[in-house]
């Protein structure tokens, strides 16, 4: 596709291009800090369990578990965030939910 745009010299096609490959970056990036960041705890305890019989506290425990969990709820966010298809989407619902907002608010103060 890049090929095709670098003959036909189509500049929006790489620009396109260029963007979509700049939001995936970011996502792997992104994605790859997030899991490391928060299974790190786990992972660390796990290797002290191992080495020198190490055992979590209740705190430490909950802890960890309250990272997984985190990470495995902003992962969806991550995705549709830097999915084009899904993006759009996006937009359009957060627009639609703005707009109703605003007429809420708008009849409230209209009728009072």
């Amino acid at each position: 596709m890049k090929l095709e745009a670098i003959e036909k010299n189509d500049t929006s096609l790489l620009v396109s291009i260029k963007k979509q490959n700049i939001k995936l970056t970011i996502q792997l990036v992104a994605i790859f800090m997030l899991f490391n960041a928060n299974f790190m705890p786990s992972y660390i305890a796990w290797i002290l369990k191992v080495a020198i019989g190490y055992k979590r506290t209740p705190i430490i425990d909950a802890l960890a578990f309250e990272l997984i969990e985190l990470s495995l709820a902003i992962d969806p966010i991550i995705t549709v965030t830097f999915q084009p298809e899904l993006n759009h989407e996006l937009k359009i619902l957060i627009i639609k939910s703005k707009l109703r907002i605003k007429s809420f608010i708008y009849n409230l103060i209209r009728y009072n």
